[in-house]
C-alpha cells in the first residue's frame, strides 16, 4: 500500500516493489500525502482531479480521519509502515503549508502500528548521503534545510554542518515575510527555545544552473 503524490516521479524505479492492494500487501510505504496507490496499474502519475478529495484535504488541512479506517486496516493486518518522507509539514510556494507523510506515520504509530523511518533527521539518512556523495571529510559538505528539527538537529547528528533557511517552516514563529532577513535576537531567542544552533543562516537559498 502506497501513499504517495499525484505525480511520483519514478520514485519506485530500480526497485523491486510494487503497489499492492491492502489484502495482498506486505507493508505500508509512505512517501506522499495526496494519493494511495494500491495497484501496479496506478503508478502513473495522475490529475488532482482523478485523486479523491479526501487524500487532496489532508495535505492541505491535516485532516487525518479520511485515513483513519485504511490505517485501522493495515494495522489489523500486522502490516509495518516504512515512512520514506518524515517530514511533518512543508512551506508551499504560495506561502501556505502542506502536511506531509511524516504525520501520517505519528498518526499510524498513534493507532498502534509499528513504523520503520528513513530520511531526515535520522541518521542513516545523511550517512547514505555522504556515502553517494563520495565524499570522506564532513567539514565540505553543508547540508541546506528550513525545520530545526529534521535539517538542522539531523545534519549536527551525523556531524554534518546545517545552512538553516528562516524562510520556511519557523518563518511565522520569526515573524518574517519570505525573503526578510531575521534579526540577531529574535533568531537566537528561537534557537534557544528549541536547543537547537544552526551553524549558518540564511532568509532564502536559490539554485541556478548559471
Amino acid at each position: 500500500v502506497w501513499l504517495t503524490w499525484h505525480d511520483p516521479k519514478g520514485f519506485l524505479d530500480g526497485t523491486d516493489i510494487q503497489p499492492a492492494s491492502l489484502d495482498d500487501a506486505d507493508f505500508v510505504l509512505a512517501h506522499g500525502s495526496d494519493r494511495v496507490v494500491t495497484a501496479p496499474s496506478e503508478v502513473a502519475a495522475a490529475t488532482p482531479a482523478s485523486v479523491p478529495d479526501h487524500h487532496n484535504a489532508f495535505h492541505a488541512s491535516g485532516d487525518l480521519s479520511h485515513y483513519t479506517p485504511l490505517f485501522e486496516r493495515c494495522i489489523a493486518r500486522d502490516l509495518p509502515m516504512v515512512c520514506a518522507n518524515c517530514d511533518l509539514v512543508v512551506v508551499k510556494p504560495d506561502g501556505s503549508l502542506g502536511h506531509m507523510p511524516g504525520k501520517l506515520a505519528k498518526e499510524y504509530e498513534r493507532l498502534g502500528g509499528r513504523v520503520d523511518y528513513f530520511g531526515k533527521p535520522h541518521r542513516a539518512h545523511f550517512e547514505s548521503c555522504v556515502q553517494l556523495l563520495g565524499v570522506a571529510d564532513k567539514s565540505r559538505i553543508v547540508h541546506v534545510g528550513d525545520s530545526l528539527h529534521h535539517d538542522v538537529a539531523g545534519a549536527q547528528g551525523a556531524g554534518i554542518d546545517c545552512l538553516f533557511v528562516t524562510s520556511g517552516v519557523h518563518a511565522k514563529e520569526l515573524g518574517v515575510a519570505f525573503g526578510q532577513p531575521v534579526p540577531a535576537d529574535r533568531a537566537g531567542s528561537l534557537f534557544a527555545r528549541e536547543s537547537i544552533e544552526p551553524v549558518h543562516v540564511v532568509p532564502t537559498f536559490g539554485w541556478t544552473n548559471e
